[in-house]
């Protein structure tokens, strides 16, 4: 029972703050016809990018220039999402 009224006092509290902030607390569920036409686009594009540009990767840079830049890629991936602020 008190982990339940812990939940409802802090999603009162986070509620609460969004006002503050100018927000509404809202979670749309539903997609467009352009919003799934974005992310279908962009999964298909994502594979054949990967696909066509691997083997240039390989022939121009070697399996070594691969490696070190996709851990360079993905560390600057893991940060940059934490600049945004989260909402819902």
């Amino acid at each position: 029972m008190a982990a339940g009224l812990r939940r409802s006092v802090s999603k009162a509290q986070d509620e609460g703050r969004l006002a503050e902030l100018g927000y509404t607390q809202e979670l749309r569920r539903e997609w467009s016809l352009l919003h799934n036409f974005g992310a279908s686009f962009s999964i298909v594009s994502a594979i054949t990018g990967i696909t066509t540009l691997f083997s240039y990767g390989l022939n121009t840079g070697g399996p070594g220039v691969m490696s070190i830049g996709w851990i360079i890629v993905s560390f600057f991936s893991t940060q940059r999402p934490g600049e945004f602020e989260a909402i819902g």
